[in-house]
């Protein structure tokens, strides 16, 4: 990532990562472990920058998911 905010970035999508670990919502599934003929859903980052009622400026990741099962 070549941004001059990428470590701040970095520490949101590790924070988001590990939230989502913690809560058993999400799991990296090795392309070996896919069944054949599975759907595998592609994904993508949405970084945003959140200004709180104090002014401060907090980077956010969110993992959103492209494509659909049905």
């Amino acid at each position: 990532m070549s941004s001059n905010k990428a470590d701040k970035w970095g520490v949101a999508i590790n924070s988001e990562l590990s939230s989502l670990k913690d809560n058993d919502t999400f799991e990296i599934v090795p392309a070996s472990r896919v069944s054949a003929g599975a759907k595998v859903l592609d994904s993508r980052w949405v970084l945003t920058e959140k200004i709180g009622a104090d002014g401060a400026i907090k980077e956010k990741a969110a993992g959103r998911s492209r494509g659909s099962t049905a």
